[in-house]
């Protein structure tokens, strides 16, 4: 392994190590999970403090030390700092759910571009339009979710292969795949007609314009609902980030 790198990386965790310095924790396109610590970052205003927080994107000067497995920031250049987030409750809340799914999911394998992509520009557009959470939130969860392989294309049925469009589905918690209504049994949570249209045209188009076509807010929230119930299944360990979302849940 390269002892010197360079590369760009969102904030997906902070926390203090010793007195003064800052462990953070990252994701880089090219080299996935990363934790490192800047020394120094908590001494006195030191400017790597604020570049390195979390949310924040920016391009990272990384020394790897092979005797102790360790990284260390010699310097980073700011590229978005997404502060805007931590200034909205709801944002942030958002925000920090879409972070630790990425942490407790190690960005979903080892192709980690999709999914930095997605995050990065689903964290640029939460700091420009905090009212969008929910919204944004169902956009994040399914593309991940679609990107990591762990749903089925919303188009046909998952069991008999019935083409589904224009119709009301069902997840599947056992199978993890969506089912027509002819194969679905009592239980199983719905996806509306109107939703899983929103959610296939979405499959097309960038995050920007997918944010552009609007649903009804309570649709937006059974949708968001139903692809964490999604998320639950097939991430099988708790995030504590639910605990701030779930109290707007059905």
């Amino acid at each position: 392994m390269d002892r010197n790198c360079q590369t760009e990386a969102v904030v997906l965790k902070t926390r203090r190590f010793g007195d003064f310095h800052k462990s953070v924790t990252m994701l880089s396109p090219e080299q996935g999970i990363i934790d490192a610590v800047a020394h120094g970052a908590y001494k006195g205003k030191s400017r790597m403090s604020s570049i390195t927080d979390i949310f924040a994107v920016s391009r990272f000067d990384l020394y790897y030390n092979p005797t102790r497995d360790s990284w260390k920031i010699n310097s980073c250049e700011s590229a978005s700092l997404n502060s805007g987030i931590k200034g909205n409750m709801e944002a942030l809340c958002n925000a920090s759910l879409w972070s630790e799914v990425v942490l407790k999911s190690h960005a979903a394998g080892a192709d980690y571009l999709p999914v930095y992509s997605l995050l990065t520009s689903a964290l640029r557009l939460l700091d420009s339009y905090p009212d969008k959470a929910v919204e944004l939130t169902v956009l994040f969860l399914y593309g991940f979710l679609l990107d990591a392989g762990f749903i089925s294309d919303l188009g046909s049925c998952g069991r008999c292969g019935r083409d589904s469009v224009h119709e009301t589905i069902y997840y599947s918690q056992v199978e993890n795949i969506f089912i027509c209504s002819r194969c679905r049994s009592a239980g199983m949570p719905a996806l509306e007609a109107v939703a899983a249209e929103y959610l296939l045209s979405y499959s097309q188009l960038k995050l920007e314009e997918a944010l552009e076509k609007r649903l009804d807010l309570q649709l937006m929230k059974k949708t968001r609902d139903l692809l964490i119930i999604i998320l639950k299944s097939v991430i099988e360990v708790p995030l504590k980030t639910l605990g701030f979302i779930e109290y707007d849940m059905e």
